[in-house]
């Protein structure tokens, strides 16, 4: 059995695999797989976050870790987060072109798109 340490660079690992099939398919225009693949990516990365919020980061804090970089980390998860929505967004969209279709957003229920 490995480390935290080894768990959760494995995880880092298979989070960039994931959004490397993603770029690959976007960058050949490809924007069904795309979206396929960047969802995978997203609840990769989702997953990930979680795992740190629900049982890293209060184990750290709990050992007497310093807060300043868990909260760092919480910041960034959440700044992370909505990244992660305007990218399936786009994804989104650019299939819906390809669709000549409108696209409902799905980040924002309330807000549709005519693109």
């Amino acid at each position: 059995m490995g480390t935290i340490i080894d768990f959760m660079s494995a995880d880092h690992q298979a989070c960039d695999d994931k959004f490397a099939l993603a770029e690959e398919a976007a960058y050949a225009s490809n924007w069904p797989e795309a979206d396929l693949a960047f969802a995978a990516f997203r609840e990769n990365m989702v997953r990930h976050f979680r795992r740190e919020e629900e049982l890293l980061f209060p184990a750290l804090l709990a050992a007497g870790g310093p807060a300043g970089p868990v909260q760092v980390m919480n910041m960034e998860h959440g700044q992370m987060s909505s990244l992660l929505d305007n990218m399936a967004n786009a994804c989104r969209q650019q299939g819906c072109k390809r669709l000549q279709r409108p696209c409902r957003n799905t980040a924002h229920p309330d807000a549709n798109s005519t693109t």
